[in-house]
């Protein structure tokens, strides 16, 4: 439950992170645009918030706060599985050990929820593939 927790204040983080960056990004490369365009004395100005943007925009890209939220949402999914099997197996006046080892492949698939999605790879060893 903790961790389904954590996963969706990760993923609620991660979207606002995205947003507080893309936004101004966005709405400071307009007022350059239009900056630019309105004479030649704005011209400086608009270079610094075409700059301003850019910064922006590459802390965005950098963090990509979109795909982490996914992994977040898909974690968070995930780790509620893991939390309904463990209820369930612990309901029972003696859960065997086939209940409880059932969970160990729902644990590691709400483990590797978090890099489904990663498009880029962070620079570590390649992942073995189980079995």
């Amino acid at each position: 439950m903790h961790q389904r927790r954590l996963a969706h204040r990760r993923a609620e983080r991660w979207n606002t992170a995205h947003i507080l960056l893309g936004f101004p990004a966005a709405l400071l490369a307009g007022t350059a645009g239009a900056a630019g365009l309105s004479s030649a004395d704005a011209r400086v100005p608009a270079a610094l918030i075409a700059l301003a943007s850019a910064g922006f925009a590459a802390g965005a890209g950098f963090l990509r706060g979109d795909v982490r939220c996914q992994a977040n949402k898909r974690a968070r999914g995930a780790w509620g599985a893991v939390e309904d099997a463990a209820t369930l197996a612990l309901s029972r006046p003696h859960p065997s050990t086939d209940d409880l080892a059932a969970l160990f492949p729902l644990r590691q698939a709400a483990l590797a929820a978090y890099d489904a999605g990663d498009a880029q790879p962070s620079g570590g060893l390649p992942a073995v593939p189980p079995g």
